[in-house]
């Protein structure tokens, strides 16, 4: 559906790919990429890890069901540099510890795609 509501759209329309909810719909983010390249003007950091029955649980991006190094070859590639946004909902009361661990691991992954 998205996909056709972007071919109807002027190239000024664009969306932020959600990791999250695209592996939600058993979808491929890396894919994603390629299908909307250049539509593409943010990203929304999230990862989730799956057991048997679909249930999820939040992860560290990265470390769980998002191929973080092909998805950020993905947007190197594309060169896109829009917004970024990083969720993790696995603890409320206390998130920053994992925020900061998803962040680091980005960076990591980042840093020897680009070194």
């Amino acid at each position: 559906m998205l996909k056709h509501m972007m071919n109807l759209a002027s190239d000024r329309i664009g969306i932020c790919i959600d990791t999250a909810w695209c592996l939600q719909s058993s979808e491929n983010p890396v894919k994603w990429l390629e299908i909307f390249n250049k539509r593409i003007y943010a990203v929304h950091y999230k990862d989730y890890v799956f057991d048997r029955s679909g249930h999820f649980t939040d992860a560290i991006v990265g470390r769980g069901t998002l191929d973080l190094p092909a998805f950020l070859r993905g947007l190197i590639d594309l060169d896109i540099n829009g917004p970024v946004v990083v969720e993790y909902e696995g603890d409320p009361d206390d998130p920053v510890p994992a925020l900061t661990e998803c962040v680091r691991e980005i960076q990591r992954v980042d840093s020897n795609l680009t070194s």
